[in-house]
C-alpha cells in the first residue's frame, strides 16, 4: 500500500493492517528459508510496508 492510501486509515485499521502484514513477513520468511520461493523481493517489500505503518501511527500519536 502506498503512503497516501495509508494516511486515510485509522488507528484501528492501522493496526489490523500492521498484524497482517506481521504475519505475512513471517510466512514468507519461513517459505523463502524451507522451500526456496521465487519471490525473495517479497520479504522486504513487506518490511517495508511495515515501516511505513509504524512511521505513520507514530505521527499520528505525536
Amino acid at each position: 500500500m502506498k503512503a497516501k492510501e495509508l494516511r486515510t486509515k485509522t488507528d484501528a485499521e492501522l493496526r489490523e493492517i500492521l498484524k497482517t502484514t506481521n504475519q505475512k513477513i513471517a510466512e514468507s520468511t519461513f517459505h523463502h528459508l524451507h522451500a526456496r520461493s521465487k519471490n525473495v523481493k517479497e520479504v522486504r517489500e513487506l518490511r517495508r510496508e511495515r515501516a511505513r505503518i509504524l512511521t505513520l501511527m507514530g505521527e499520528k500519536q505525536s
